[in-house]
């Protein structure tokens, strides 16, 4: 079997409103009405933000975080910036997804984000600092920023964030006023309740979130793997992206070791390029256009 990984692009956004017919929980409902045949393992919002996400990006997040669980698919969170803060916000209520990492933030690796995350995660869980109705955001952080200072050294990017959040609330504001929010809203109009159980991803048991990594070389994959990720989507295979295409000779000459963490990517579009995928024992495919509705 060969796991799947749908990555969100720009057609199932449209303009990102809350009000313009709910593009993205529409497409995606088709979506997976469309593929009944194709197990989707992994989702992606990928979404291209220059700063914090505002009220009607996150409620699409919400749309999408929702859409995954009705679906037991894994969602993934690859957004431009302030990436681990969102991903810290989402984990403090619960949302369970994992993490995708871009080419350029291959220095995050090197300073282990991997541990560091995985410290926060089993930290928020351990100590029931999950957020509601009845308890605020800094009483929270605080927490956590104590707790994880016993193990200062394994996440020291983690309290570096939260440090930098507690002492300037105009940023947290920025970042995490828009979150609750929409979160808010999205419950309203959709009859959930304060405590509903759609933010309880299901992890099909796996221990953590997967963390993905876009790798473009053979040297990337090693490096990133070392570093703690769990999957590496490797690209362009089908197609040229500025360079030639890497093509099956490379899924074919990637160490049998690393096969089972290769997602391969690019111009992947038609059943008969996964059937292809197969014959390399990697462990799965991932694609936009593949799944477009």
């Amino acid at each position: 079997m060969i796991l799947s990984y749908l990555i969100l692009s720009q057609e199932y956004y449209g303009d990102m409103s809350m009000s313009i017919n709910n593009q993205l929980s529409n497409k995606l409902t088709d979506l997976y009405n469309l593929k009944k045949h194709t197990k989707i393992n992994f989702a992606a919002f990928r979404y291209d933000n220059k700063q914090a996400l505002f009220v009607n990006e996150y409620f699409n997040l919400f749309q999408f975080l929702h859409i995954c669980s009705l679906n037991n698919t894994i969602p993934i969170i690859n957004i431009s910036s302030f990436k681990i803060e969102t991903l810290l916000f989402l984990y403090l209520h619960g949302f369970y997804t994992g993490v995708h990492f871009k080419e350029r933030e291959m220095d995050l690796l090197y300073d282990d984000i991997c541990v560091d995350l995985r410290y926060m995660l089993d930290s928020i869980q351990k100590n029931e600092l999950h957020i509601n109705a009845d308890n605020n955001v800094l009483s929270r952080l605080e927490s956590l920023y104590n707790i994880l200072g016993t193990h200062k050294e394994q996440t020291k990017n983690i309290c570096n964030i939260i440090s930098k959040l507690l002492d300037d609330r105009d940023l947290l504001k920025i970042i995490y006023n828009p979150l609750q929010h929409a979160l808010i809203i999205y419950k309203q109009m959709n009859h959930l309740g304060v405590d509903s159980n759609f933010t309880k991803i299901n992890k099909q048991n796996i221990d953590y979130p997967p963390i993905f990594f876009s790798a473009h070389n053979m040297n990337d994959i090693e490096r990133a793997l070392l570093l703690g990720v769990d999957y590496v989507t490797i690209s362009p295979i089908f197609y040229d992206k500025f360079n030639k295409a890497l093509g099956k000779e490379f899924i074919a000459n990637i160490p049998n070791q690393l096969k089972p963490h290769i997602f391969a990517l690019g111009g992947i579009d038609s059943d008969e390029k996964i059937e292809l995928l197969k014959e390399y024992d990697i462990v799965g495919f991932a694609a936009i256009k593949y799944f477009l509705p």
